[in-house]
């Protein structure tokens, strides 16, 4: 898949916020929400933001829903955004997006170009992962796994930055 999230399969992702577990389809932002209280299925409902995102992942922030989402197309990723999904999947509410931030434009370039001259099936974008922890969002380009952008969510804004994947060496 495009982006990958730590709980994912190559075309689906799932997050889990508060006793809902949400299963979404990558390239349409297509949801469907598991109630663990009643056992029961909801939805289907559209998470992709706008039609500009041409792919993302679902995850969480203090238990918040949210998106993470390519904008462009597979060939030319013009911007990297997360949103916070407001109103309620399945209560009825209008559902709504709230833009939180986007990944600084030099920090665009180094996720996406990270594979060189490499064409692989999915585009240029076909390596980033997205992984959610706590109030951090961590997005990897896996060709160029030594850095990392990071995004810090304070206040329902975020603050950017990259830091170097210690886990990595010249081995591996």
């Amino acid at each position: 898949g495009i982006l990958k999230g730590s709980t994912a399969s190559t075309w689906l992702t799932v997050a889990v916020a508060g006793d809902k577990m949400h299963v979404t389809e990558k390239n349409s932002g297509v949801t469907c929400s598991f109630d663990c209280g009643t056992m029961t299925w909801q939805g289907p409902f559209n998470l992709r933001p706008d039609q500009s995102v041409f792919h993302c992942v679902t995850g969480t922030i203090r238990g918040r829903l949210m998106v993470a989402g390519l904008v462009g197309d597979a060939e030319n990723v013009k911007e990297v955004k997360l949103w916070e999904v407001k109103g309620g999947l399945g209560l009825g509410l209008g559902l709504g997006f709230e833009e939180i931030g986007a990944v600084p434009k030099e920090m665009v370039v180094k996720l996406v170009m990270g594979e060189g001259d490499c064409c692989c099936c999915w585009g240029v974008a076909g390596s980033i992962e997205v992984n959610w922890i706590g109030d951090y969002v961590y997005f990897q380009n896996r060709m160029e796994p030594e850095e990392m952008v990071v995004c810090e969510v304070v206040n329902g804004r975020c603050e950017w930055g990259s830091v170097r994947n210690v886990t990595v060496n010249d081995v591996s």
